[in-house]
Formats: structure tokens, sequence, C-alpha cells
């Protein structure tokens, strides 16, 4: 019964989650006593007005061509409104009919509503600018007569985008905090950056910066004498939590002297504790292992053999 449970709750929340990001209980609000035919309609009148408005503005206001597209535009968002009046369709002479007279709207208008665009050839080219005008007055009071179902929808459209905001903003930040967090792994700071280190002993005074050691051309930065055991200690200072060492081999010669290698670790500095151990040749090594705290870390090859590395980093 859990497990069903479970498995319901997981089928559950991502569709909680798409259904809040729709917004879809302020869709039931916009729906609320209102049929999805008169809100597509509205929203249909609504769009032919805006473009009807937006033509005027930039048209030329005594070219015909303009004044005629403005006046279909208006016209038709003038009907879409009343339209939504009513169940079905209508043809425009019977809507027309069915509405009280608006002041303020003339007979010729009237007529163009009725008949169609066609009809404004029938008038006077001198009242074509005043019939778009009164069409487009009468379409902008039609609609906001019904302007509530127009409402809900934008404040629908208004939720559904701040949730889709703060979704993505969600998205982003956990990006954000999921690459810093990566970075932040992936470039740990290297304890070992600036501690003193000793060896068991040193055949050569290396120079890294000058890619030389004992006069021979190496990027090493320290090199053993042949012996028991040989070994690279660094001091942190302090007791410090360590769970990483990177090691680099040297690169020219010799891959073999440093296997195998192991990891120690060490309060005193006297008494190590293997954390790690590297049995096969390599280039570069990562060994990870639980962290723990410790002031000193131990390389060291448990065999006579002489010990030279290329980079040793400690997180």
């Amino acid at each position: 019964m859990r497990s069903a449970w479970q498995g319901l709750r997981r089928v559950a929340a991502p569709r909680a989650l798409i259904s809040w990001l729709a917004a879809h209980d302020r869709m039931a609000r916009v729906l609320d006593g209102i049929s999805e035919h008169r809100l597509r309609r509205l929203l249909a009148a609504r769009e032919l007005l805006g473009s009807a408005t937006k033509m005027a503005d930039t048209a030329d206001p005594l070219e015909p061509a303009s004044l005629f597209a403005v006046t279909s535009l208006a016209r038709d968002a003038a009907l879409w409104a009343l339209l939504a009046d009513h169940e079905g369709s209508m043809d425009a002479d019977a809507l027309v009919t069915k509405r009280e007279p608006d002041p303020g709207v003339d007979a010729v208008t009237l007529d163009i509503l009725a008949r169609g665009v066609p009809a404004i050839g029938e008038a006077h080219p001198d009242m074509l600018p005043m019939v778009a005008s009164q069409l487009l007055a009468l379409a902008n009071h039609l609609i906001r007569e019904r302007a509530e179902p127009l409402n809900r929808w934008d404040a629908w459209r208004r939720a559904r985008a701040r949730r889709l905001w703060l979704c993505w903003l969600a998205i982003a930040a956990l990006v954000g905090v999921f690459a810093v967090t990566i970075r932040s792994i992936a470039h740990r700071r290297d304890l070992a950056e600036g501690k003193p280190w000793t060896t068991s002993s040193m055949i050569a005074d290396c120079k890294p910066s000058l890619h030389e050691c004992g006069g021979v051309v190496s990027e090493i930065f320290f090199h053993t004498n042949t012996e028991d055991s040989p070994w690279i200690r660094y001091d942190l200072g302090a007791s410090t939590q360590v769970s990483e060492v990177f090691v680099r081999n040297r690169s020219d010669f010799g891959l073999d002297r440093a296997v195998p290698l192991v990891v120690e670790l060490s309060d005193d500095g006297e008494s190590f504790r293997e954390v790690a151990r590297r049995k096969d040749v390599f280039d570069e090594w990562t060994a990870q292992f639980k962290g723990q705290r410790a002031r000193y870390v131990r390389l060291l090859v448990p065999r006579r053999t002489a010990l030279h590395l290329e980079k040793v980093e400690i997180r």
C-alpha cells in the first residue's frame, strides 16, 4: 500500500507543478460562469480593435485604402463583441437589429456595420474618416462593456507569466549553485601550497621554475637518493581536514620508481596511518579517501627506490 502511495505521489508531483506553472487555478476563475466561445470571441474582438487602432495611428488619414482597412477591422471587432452575447452564429444585420441604437453613431455607420464594408463605396468619400472614427469608438465601447472576462484572462496570463518567471529564476539559481559547487569541488584550495615539505633525502637541488634538476632538464621538484622507503612529507601547520591527494609522476623517466605509492596521514609527524595506495604505474593519480583530520601528509614508496615527482596537491 505504501509503495502504491509513493508511486502515486511521484506521478502527481510533476502534474501538480505543471498545473501550477500553467495557472490552471486562475484559468478556472476565468471560465467561471463564462462560456469558452464568449471568451474566444471577445479576445478576437480585442485583437481586431488593436490592429485597427494601430493602423489608424500610423496610416495616412487621407488615403482611402487605409481608411477602408481601418473601417473593415473596426467593424469586425464590433461584430465579434456583439456576437459574444449570443450562442452559435448570427448574421451582421441580425446582430445590429437586436442592439439598441448607440448615441453618436449615425445611420451610415450602422448601415456599414450591418451590410459590410462594400457599403462604404455607396457613401460619400468625405464621410470615410467619420465612419472609421465612429466604428473605432463603437468597437472600443462594446469591448469595454464586456471587459470582465478579458480582465480575468489578462490576470491569468500575468499569473502564468509570473510563475514561469519564478520557475526559470529558480532553475537559474539551481544551475548557478550547481556550477559554483562543481567549480569549488574541481578547484578546491591546494592545502599544500606554500606549506613546508621535507624528503627522506635529497640527491640534487631541483628548480622546477627553470625546468631543471641537478643539471638535467626535468619538471620534477625533488629527487631522493636510491634508498629504502623514500618519502616526501608535508606539514600543513595545523590539524586540517584532508580527503584527496593529487600526484603527477615524473614524465620523462622512471615512472615505475614511484610505485607502489602510499598516502599516509599523521597528527604528530611520527606515527602515520595509510589512507590510499597506488600499485600500478601512473602518469597522474588522484587519491580520494574518507575525509579526516591530520597535520602531516606523507607520500612513501615502501621498497628500495628513488622517489621523484612533478607535482603534489592536497585537498
